[in-house]
């Protein structure tokens, strides 16, 4: 029964959302802390790019600095969705929950995991563009294998 009402929630994006409500969100966002970062299991790519012999150093220099650029930005949205995932199932564990936040919440979700992929296909496609001139397995692997890290 509650799986069906989270489904239903989720896909019922029609209610009005207050200003209150937002406001309250954000608050609620601010003192949640979000999960862990991933950091250490990023430094395998770099490692990967720095000491490949077929990148020049600009073109090392510009995956790198591309890669931590993302790699921040996702990190941010996930730790932003992981405090909204927080604050969502609190109210639902209340007896008489606030429905209209409940919807923006589920909004807010669904719209940081659009910019959360739009930015990560963005980043890749730049990536594609760093390498054009080179066609080495490993290191192309060792390249879009971040995309993996940051689910």
């Amino acid at each position: 029964m509650k799986t069906i009402l989270l489904l239903t929630l989720i896909f019922s994006f029609g209610s009005c959302t207050s200003r209150s409500v937002k406001k309250e969100v954000y608050s609620e966002m601010d003192q949640t802390q979000p999960s862990k970062s991933i950091k250490m299991a990023m430094k395998e790519s770099e490692k990967t790019i720095r000491n490949s012999k077929k990148l020049t150093e600009d073109q090392k220099d510009k995956l790198i600095k591309l890669k931590k650029d993302t790699f921040a930005q996702v990190q941010k949205h996930i730790g932003d969705i992981t405090k909204l995932k927080k604050i969502l199932f609190k109210n639902f564990a209340q007896k008489e929950y606030n429905e209209s936040k409940v919807d923006y919440i589920v909004k807010k979700i669904s719209k940081i995991n659009k910019q959360k992929m739009d930015l990560m296909f963005a980043s890749l496609k730049k990536a594609k563009k760093i390498l054009k001139s080179t066609n080495d397995a490993e290191l192309s692997k060792a390249v879009f294998m971040w995309e993996d890290r940051f689910q």
